[in-house]
């Protein structure tokens, strides 16, 4: 991370998070930037670059540092370069999935 040569904070401003506040959904903001985010890692990647999505910060502290307003959220700060080896892939679960409602298992058989 150190030696990211580009770090990139995606800000959201909660108050203009779609039609959330009609719906009473009032993270519309958080999803557009989460989205905003993921398309940024794909586009980089799609590009030869390695990418990071941290989360482990203080706010406060960055959006002193970055002059972002106290009303504004940080989704979170996107590290872009060239990995210094070879990403390894990392071991994923296999998806639960449900039918009908929440919590009933979906029969793949």
């Amino acid at each position: 991370m150190e030696e990211a040569p580009l770090v990139i904070a995606v800000v959201v401003d909660p108050r203009k998070g779609g039609l959330g506040e009609y719906f009473n959904q009032p993270l519309g903001s958080v999803q557009a930037g989460s989205a905003c985010m993921q398309n940024m890692m794909l586009a980089a990647t799609t590009l030869g670059f390695g990418t990071l999505w941290f989360t482990f910060f203080d706010p406060a502290a960055v959006k002193l540092i970055l002059s972002i307003p106290d009303d504004h959220e940080i989704i979170g700060l996107l590290f872009v370069g060239k990995a210094s080896g070879e990403i390894p892939s990392s071991r994923r679960r296999d998806p639960v999935i449900y039918a009908d409602s929440f919590g009933v298992e979906y029969d793949q058989g």
